[in-house]
């Protein structure tokens, strides 16, 4: 199967591959929950424990006092006790938002509010799976090992997950549950690792609860000891997977990254990650490799995305070290505000909030008729899962925000576009145009598009979707004139020869790519956003290329004559782009000599638009 490289000359077709820094980055204010200072209640240590933030915005802590170990919570205007004592050390993990916390003490599992009695929900007998909470009240914690247990106020316990549901076939222990998260819906997500990786380790993040046991996520290189997952069931994970490093988040049976961190230097810790139910994550990171900054960030770029980090001004001293919640819990709230511990330049180390400044700018506009087809830019063809699709628009971003590569981002800058609620990839985001994917679980015959920032959510547009809606790239980026078809394993465009390009007409017998837009489905499938190396980088040679074929196989008409099957060589996705098809065919005889030859790709009974041609003699 001849399978050409993406040539240099397509590379103007996606503005994405520009390399482009953008500095635009969410403006934060500070508020103070505790510290040590002098004459403060708490004695806290160089990072206080766990902590964790509820969409109320209070903060609930464990921390050492003065006398005591305890839980507390608080806002900004006070302190309140959840639970205090001397005689041993408390673990907070859960938090909800009405208040309640869970916690660990010793190997007792409890719930409590503020001027309330504890509540022993259980007991942990390994005490590795802190326990969690939902605003149900329900209570999921480790049982044992290799078990998770739930309880929802004075119920009886259920067992949720037993030793036995993920057997080894190496070793007998049963893998080990290190962190879980639990979401309004009683759904769990925990990860679960054993003695030993590799083929005889069922490791990997799974779901569990009102869903069957589901594997989300297998594991591979890293994973996180600590998923979060939303209330529309995504999980989000950090840590190294299937090659690629960053945060990544399971939705719909495919994982996506969110945020992807290429090449850079960058030490990620898989238990300080947190998903918000609007689809936004935090996570703690050490970028360098000089100077090493050390913060909370929610993007890949550690100027533009970041919350918190060292050499930051703060509370009157300078940063000088920042610690995410290491537990279990969300440290980002529905409102996008996060919580986290840090130390000053001057010794003083406390827990704050940052909140996020409302932007005063408007919100999105999404143009009537301003989804378009990538290649042709035709507004009133459907659009195909799979497809490039341009939103045309204001107030989307105030600077441009392209992707660092792939796997394509779901969110640029707090940007996102939603088709039919599902997020899709991004190639960029200017002021006035978003280049997108369309997500391959689009379907049916319609999709809402929506844009959401910062700043607000633009009106809906319906669109139609249809499961191919071939279109030609053109060099000229109009969806007329001369084509992006190139001659196979070389940049120089079948066209007219024209002086400072690199053309030249083809002939009979000559094997060419046509580079195109929305030939819908492949196999085998591939996740939104990806290449089809799986992975930002392909190997030389595309050693690590899995071949996606389009799962119609088109028909061709070159001027006056179609391609016989036998001469189309491949059609499928171009093996280092996501999103971009190509069909590579060897041109027959009998076509009549032009500088302007008609092109046109049919797949099923949809046909690419016309006025598309290419250079013969």
């Amino acid at each position: 199967m001849l399978i050409h490289r993406f040539c240099k000359s397509f590379a103007v077709i996606l503005p994405a591959l520009l390399a482009i820094p953008s500095l635009l980055g969410t403006t934060y204010t500070y508020t103070k929950i505790a510290d040590n200072a002098p004459g403060s209640r708490l004695a806290l240590s160089a990072f206080p424990g766990p902590f964790l933030i509820n969409n109320q915005g209070a903060v609930a802590f464990s921390a050492q006092g003065v006398a005591l170990n305890g839980i507390y919570t608080g806002s900004g205007s006070g302190i309140s006790v959840i639970t205090e004592d001397d005689s041993g050390r408390f673990i907070l993990s859960g938090f909800n938002d009405s208040g309640t916390v869970a916690y660990l003490r010793g190997l007792t599992v409890n719930t409590a509010t503020a001027g309330g009695t504890p509540f022993v929900v259980g007991q942990s007998l390994t005490g590795t799976v802190f326990p969690v909470i939902n605003n149900a009240g329900t209570v999921v914690f480790g049982g044992g090992l290799g078990t998770l247990m739930s309880r929802t106020g004075s119920g009886a316990v259920q067992t949720l997950l037993s030793d036995t549901d993920l057997p080894r076939t190496i070793a007998f222990s049963p893998p080990l549950l290190f962190g879980s998260s639990i979401n309004n819906s009683g759904n769990v997500a925990f990860y679960a690792n054993g003695v030993a990786s590799g083929a005889g380790c069922n490791c990997g993040t799974y779901i569990k609860g009102q869903a069957p046991l589901t594997l989300v996520a297998p594991y591979t290189d890293t994973g996180s000891f600590s998923p979060q997952i939303n209330d529309s069931g995504a999980v989000a994970f950090s840590g190294t997977f299937q090659g690629a490093k960053g945060v990544f988040v399971a939705s719909g049976g495919k994982v996506a990254a969110v945020v992807d961190l290429g090449t850079q230097v960058v030490t990620l810790d898989g238990r300080t990650v947190s998903l918000n139910n609007s689809g936004k994550v935090a996570f703690q990171a050490n970028f360098g490799p000089s100077p090493v900054v050390s913060g909370i960030f929610t993007g890949p770029d550690r100027v533009a995305d970041r919350v918190i980090a060292t050499g930051d001004a703060l509370f009157g001293g300078v940063v000088a070290g920042i610690q995410g919640s290491l537990s279990p819990g969300r440290f980002i709230n529905d409102k996008g505000q996060i919580a986290f511990a840090y130390r000053l330049n001057n010794a003083v180390a406390g827990i704050a909030v940052a909140t996020p400044v409302v932007s005063t700018n408007p919100p999105p506009t999404l143009a009537a008729n301003g989804i378009v087809n990538g290649a042709s830019f035709s507004g009133e063809a459907p659009a195909a899962p799979g497809s490039i699709v341009s939103l045309f628009g204001s107030n989307f971003i105030s600077q441009l925000a392209v992707a660092p590569g792939d796997p394509l981002p779901t969110t640029l800058q707090d940007v996102r576009v939603m088709f039919n609620g599902i997020a899709a990839p991004l190639f960029f985001v200017a002021p006035g145009q978003i280049n997108a994917m369309v997500p391959f679980g689009v379907t049916g015959t319609s999709a809402s598009v929506q844009v959401i920032n910062s700043a607000g959510q633009s009106e809906i547009r319906t669109i139609p979707i249809a499961p191919q809606s071939p279109a030609i790239f053109t060099a000229n980026q109009t969806g007329v004139g001369q084509a992006v078809i190139v001659f196979g394993n070389t940049a120089t465009i079948v066209g007219p020869v024209r002086p400072g390009t690199d053309w030249r007409p083809a002939k009979a017998g000559d094997t060419i790519t046509i580079y195109a837009n929305g030939l819908g489905a492949v196999t085998p499938p591939i996740n939104d956003g990806w290449n089809s190396c799986d992975q930002s980088v392909c190997t030389p040679g595309l050693t690590n290329l899995t071949l996606r074929t389009t799962t119609v196989r088109p028909k061709v008409k070159i001027g006056n004559v179609t391609v016989p099957d036998n001469l189309i060589l491949f059609s499928g996705l171009a093996p280092e782009f996501a999103g971009l098809y190509q069909i590579n065919l060897t041109i027959p005889g009998g076509i009549t000599a032009s500088d302007s030859v008609p092109v046109i790709v049919q797949m099923g009974s949809v046909s690419s638009p016309p006025n598309v041609n290419i250079a013969l003699q």
